[in-house]
């Protein structure tokens, strides 16, 4: 007794059960007799087409396409399926791409009869490849286009899978020449292994950004680059994807600029050691033999009274004179390099600054700080009261204020020092290039790492404020 094979739950009439998953899919199952004539027809690619079995069967191609020509390509296939052929073919029907699989259709004797077919809807991926296809196209032209450098590296070998044109303008080799070639082939072998650890860095993901590494061209030479960089998934490998900005002008500008600050920080050294040297001779020859001349005149003049009037009036006249000298000698020697910066500091010596210029005629002047370094660094201090300096004498020589204020703060890694006025102001657009006052700050603070701003208008007085870098000095 043969054994059943059991109908699966609910399939009862396995056709037909077969039938209704086809007519759920969409796909369209169909035959055509010799003749190009539809026999049968059913699928759920039907309706995704908008028509319905018995719209179709009995129509020939001819009438289905709406076409005379035997060459059509749906027409040609099925006539090659009559012949014997297994054919595949993309088509589009009414308006939609439908890809069709066409095999013979034989009777119980294996005569061909016709051809039998199945058509599935391929609308959706036919959009979706086009979308990848456009995706695919964009990037690229983004890729080639861009005005970076870009570098496509295996995370393990560190070879190079792609690269852009721009990188290849970078380095001078050609496309297939770096897709030969490693990281380590395009830096130099003296900064390789900082190299090889900035690229680690960035795979394991601590830092985006790697500045002015140098990168070597064909031709030897070096070019500097920010490299940004990021893991990709690149045909399941794990790659790392470099953007190259060429920074070589702007290093190269950076390095001229701090070459030229070190020369003009040198310059001003020698000119305030040449002032110090001055200051000393001054002191030491011209204001020590005119104080002499003065005690000896002196001593003269209580031991020689005379009753001429005209002889007295004379020697008082020198006397005077001398005296004025003496005290010019010593206000040169402090406005060359006044002592108490060497010995008390630069706060004491803005105070002593201050004091000087209260005594003349002028604006008067309050010192306000704010600080709690005990020294600078001697050409910070230098810098600091030579701005001073030159901001009160242009206060009391052309400010026409009754008052001057100046600040002298210090906060985290900055000193700043503020001189304000309420007098008759200027425009700043308007000062003379011979006129080197201004200039003169500016530049003192710029080789000092700082910054100087000016802000002045007529009518409306001067504001002088300066930031430097706090540095302070070294154990005396």
């Amino acid at each position: 007794m043969s054994e059943e094979k059991p109908t699966p739950t609910g399939c009862q009439n396995p056709e037909a059960a077969l039938r209704q998953m086809v007519e759920q899919l969409p796909v369209v199952l169909w035959s055509v007799d010799r003749q190009l004539r539809i026999t049968s027809c059913f699928g759920g690619g039907l309706y995704t087409a908008g028509t319905a079995p018995e719209e179709l069967v009995g129509a020939t191609l001819f009438q289905l396409f709406e076409t005379d020509d035997e060459d059509w390509p749906p027409i040609a296939a099925c006539r090659r399926a009559i012949q014997g052929e297994r054919v595949t073919g993309e088509f589009d029907w009414r308006g939609r791409p439908f890809r069709v699989q066409i095999a013979p259709l034989r009777d119980a004797g294996g005569q061909i009869v016709g051809c039998i077919g199945s058509s599935q809807d391929v609308t959706d991926r036919k959009l979706a490849e086009e979308a990848i296809r456009e995706s695919e196209e964009e990037y690229r032209t983004l890729f080639e286009g861009a005005a970076e450098g870009i570098l496509v590296a295996d995370m393990q070998t560190r070879m190079f899978h792609y690269v852009n044109p721009a990188i290849c303008k970078m380095l001078g080799y050609t496309e297939e020449e770096l897709k030969q070639m490693s990281v380590a082939d395009i830096h130099p072998k003296e900064a390789l292994e900082y190299v090889l650890s900035q690229f680690e860095a960035q795979a394991r993901g601590e830092f985006a950004l790697a500045a002015e590494l140098p990168c070597l061209r064909k031709d030897g030479t070096t070019v500097y680059a920010d490299i940004s960089a990021g893991k990709i998934m690149l045909g399941g490998q794990a790659c790392m994807v470099g953007f190259f900005t060429d920074v070589t002008q702007r290093k190269l500008a950076e390095e001229a600029i701090q070459k030229e600050q070190r020369l003009l920080r040198r310059l001003l050294h020698l000119q305030e050691q040449d002032r110090k040297l001055t200051a000393y001779e001054i002191h030491d020859e011209l204001a020590q033999q005119l104080a002499g001349v003065q005690m000896r005149l002196q001593s003269f003049a209580q031991q020689h009274q005379t009753e001429d009037n005209k002889v007295q009036v004379l020697l008082d006249e020198a006397l005077d004179l001398l005296s004025r000298c003496v005290n010019e000698a010593r206000r040169l020697i402090s406005g060359l390099r006044p002592p108490i910066i060497d010995e008390a500091g630069i706060v004491a010596a803005i105070d002593f600054l201050v004091h000087e210029h209260n005594k003349q005629d002028g604006p008067k002047t309050e010192f306000h700080h704010n600080v709690r370094f005990n020294r600078l660094a001697p050409p910070l201090e230098t810098a600091v009261f030579r701005i001073v300096q030159e901001t009160l004498t242009n206060a009391r020589r052309y400010s026409q204020s009754e008052k001057v204020r100046i600040e002298f703060v210090a906060k985290d890694d900055r000193v700043r020092v503020e001189i304000r006025d309420w007098g008759i102001g200027f425009d700043p657009a308007k000062i003379k290039e011979n006129r080197f006052g201004l200039q003169g700050i500016r530049e003192r603070a710029r080789l000092l790492g700082g910054r100087a701003i000016v802000e002045a208008a007529p009518g409306e007085g001067t504001r002088i404020a300066v930031e430097l870098p706090l540095v302070e000095a070294a154990d005396r």
